[in-house]
This record gives structure tokens, sequence and C-alpha cells, in this order.
């Protein structure tokens, strides 16, 4: 199942992103290459 991914650019790290239909489902990570891994994988812990 697809989830929208919403990213934020962030002072304290560069990337913020969520997937905001999965409360809680939320990563902060430097590059947005890390910042799309980690939430693929904070989402199918989530689930």
């Amino acid at each position: 199942m697809n989830y929208p991914m919403v990213i934020y650019p962030c002072q304290e790290v560069d990337f913020l992103a969520e997937i905001p239909a999965l409360k809680g489902c939320l990563v902060k990570v430097e590059t947005l290459e890390d910042t799309l891994k980690e939430l693929i994988i904070v989402r199918y812990l989530w689930l």
C-alpha cells in the first residue's frame, strides 16, 4: 500500500519527513537520500 510522504527542510537537521496517515511515522535525517531510506524503514516498522 502506498502512503504519501511529506518532506520539510529543517534547521536542526537537513530534512524532516513524515507519513501523515501513520501517526508518529517521521524521521529527521541529514540527506534527502537517507531521509527516504529511513522513512521506508519506519513505515515498515509502523505497519
